[in-house]
């Protein structure tokens, strides 16, 4: 289906080109100074867009929730909900991206809200999962649950009671499920997302939050091993801060 088909479902501008033009317009006010993202997502200050082939589902969590103690504010608290289309758009379509996605931006900025915890203990664990104050190393910039985060890894509330500090610690094996992808001169520790004939899918675990990113097949080298670790990720929680964690994963399991 086209993207003009898509943008006339979203109730906004019928061509692709006044979709792409308002967001640029956003851009230009709100991000394109020379200590953000520069001017047409050239590096400034925050890092390039062009050529990042970022995934709808990423660029819509940024833009609409921001990074926490980063320069990143959440334009979902300033912008309407079209202008923060059109803006996920236009980034979308500067990293090279596939903009035919663009109701998935839609309907991650429409995402309902999570079931609140009832005790002490539960609420404190919801909290540490998602703390802003943890900034990029906090559980959720790699598990989504009730809503929130972004769905890299599994889905932590099916694990239930089975969880206890030592095991979130861990990661549950999936240290042995990082590979080094090296892409020209860029070598990064890498999740294999899918892989076909034609390309590669995978998170690039170099700095949180993972970034999903699309490649060629043959034009990235995949190997075994990493000296990424689980343990390293959750290096910003202490053991008893995981243990109320995993009280939250286990109430959530029931």
């Amino acid at each position: 289906m086209k993207a003009a088909v898509f943008l006339a479902l979203l109730g906004l501008p019928a061509t692709a080109q006044d979709i792409f033009a308002r967001g640029e317009a956003v851009f230009k006010k709100s991000c394109a100074q020379g200590y953000c993202h520069g001017t047409g997502g050239t590096q400034g200050r925050a890092p390039k867009l062009i050529g990042r082939n970022f995934e709808t589902d990423f660029v819509t969590q940024v833009v609409r929730d921001g990074v926490p103690n980063t320069g990143m504010p959440a334009f979902g608290k300033t912008l309407g909900s079209s202008e923060l289309t059109a803006v996920i758009a236009y980034v979308l379509r500067v990293s090279g991206a596939d903009v035919s996605k663009m109701p998935t931006a839609s309907a991650a900025i429409a995402a309902g809200a999570s079931v609140k915890p009832t005790s002490a203990e539960i609420r404190r664990g919801r909290a540490l999962f998602f703390d802003a104050l943890k900034a990029e190393n906090r559980c959720g910039s790699c598990h989504a649950l009730e809503s929130q985060g972004i769905a890299i890894g599994p889905n932590l509330a099916a694990g239930g009671s089975a969880y206890t500090a030592s095991a979130l610690r861990a990661g549950k094996g999936k240290d042995s499920s990082v590979q080094t992808a090296t892409a020209g001169a860029d070598s990064f520790p890498a999740l294999v997302v899918s892989q076909t004939k034609t390309y590669v899918k995978l998170y690039d675990l170099t700095v949180p939050p993972p970034v999903l990113r699309t490649f060629e097949t043959g034009s990235v080298r995949l190997s075994s091993g990493n000296k990424w670790t689980h343990a390293g990720a959750t290096r910003a929680y202490t053991d008893a801060e995981l243990g109320a964690v995993a009280m939250y994963l286990g109430w959530l399991a029931h």
